[in-house]
């Protein structure tokens, strides 16, 4: 099981990050924004990379395999969350990946000497921190959002490069956030920090900031929607196929899905495990559950 917590966060290209890593078994979650605000999610086992899948924030695109490494391989600026696994359960997760699984010769990228050195840091480090959570169960590492983190320094830089020294008020207060509730519950001080600045500043400049700010605000509103509503449909599904079919394959098929673009792609697979009780079940509540699903496709898909 991929753990609650990263081991670590680092920032920079892949490639670099990547050949860090050892003969590290694990998943890597990465954070990029070039071409478009993306998450990707790469398995790695003894050293070699063996899936890769990227998702679009705001278009819900899906790369994988191959492709999905290639632009990784191109992306200069990352944030790499690192999240250590037994090799066993890495193999198994691999092997229900087919989509993502990635060509021997993308899985081994070469790296310089440098990255060789800095690996064997990492598995020292890797060592020396996995006793001291154990001995320290009650320390909680400060893990932070890589994708808050890049917004919060995207408004800092806005703020700076639009306004300049006498913006420090709205900075501060910016640079102590650590998460986008932490930003919810700081907005109207924001905002009424930049509306003391409109005699130094103009109005126009600082409605244009303040629009950034709301656009932030809303977005991750409309998010956190989004996925509240995913989850809800899928403990749905979960409960109704449990009730009509109780087959633990269509359970675990839902069960692994991250989002609406993961439905639809899994939706054959859902309706071939469906098929197998044709003979057993009255078909009729099936096909109603199985409508349910393909309704919902189509609705998101025009979303």
């Amino acid at each position: 099981m991929i753990s609650d917590k990263p081991l670590r966060i680092e920032r920079g290209r892949f490639r670099d990050i990547f050949g860090r890593m050892g003969n590290f078994s694990g998943c890597l979650k990465i954070y990029f924004k070039d071409p478009e605000l993306s998450k990707s999610d790469v398995l790695i086992l003894d050293g070699v990379i063996k899936t890769a899948k990227t998702m679009r924030i705001k278009s819900k695109t899906v790369i994988r395999g191959d492709d999905a490494i290639q632009e990784l391989l191109r992306v200069e600026s990352c944030t790499a969350e690192i999240y250590p696994m037994e090799r066993g359960e890495v193999e198994k997760l691999v092997g229900s990946m087919f989509p993502e699984r990635v060509s021997d010769h993308f899985g081994k990228i070469e790296t310089e000497k440098s990255a060789v050195m800095e690996s064997k840091v990492f598995e020292s480090e890797k060592t020396s921190i996995e006793p001291k959570i154990s001995e320290k169960p009650e320390t909680k590492p400060k893990t932070l959002d890589p994708e808050f983190e890049r917004e919060k320094e995207r408004l800092i830089s806005l703020l700076e490069s639009e306004i300049g020294k006498i913006a420090a008020k709205p900075i501060k207060t910016l640079r102590s956030l650590n998460s986008f509730s932490d930003f919810s519950k700081a907005y109207s001080d924001i905002i009424s920090q930049l509306d003391g600045l409109t005699t130094f500043v103009g109005k126009d400049k600082i409605s244009r900031i303040k629009s950034e700010l709301e656009k932030v605000l809303k977005g991750r509103m409309k998010e956190e929607k989004a996925v509240d509503e995913f989850e809800k449909f899928k403990e749905a599904l979960i409960k109704d196929f449990d009730r009509v079919l109780g087959s633990s394959e269509i359970r675990k098929i839902l069960e692994s899905l991250e989002d609406w673009s993961e439905l639809a792609m899994k939706y054959p697979q859902i309706k071939r495990a469906a098929g197998k009780y044709s003979t057993v079940v009255p078909w009729n509540k099936v096909e109603e559950l199985l409508m349910k699903i393909e309704s919902k496709i189509a609705e998101m898909t025009k979303k």
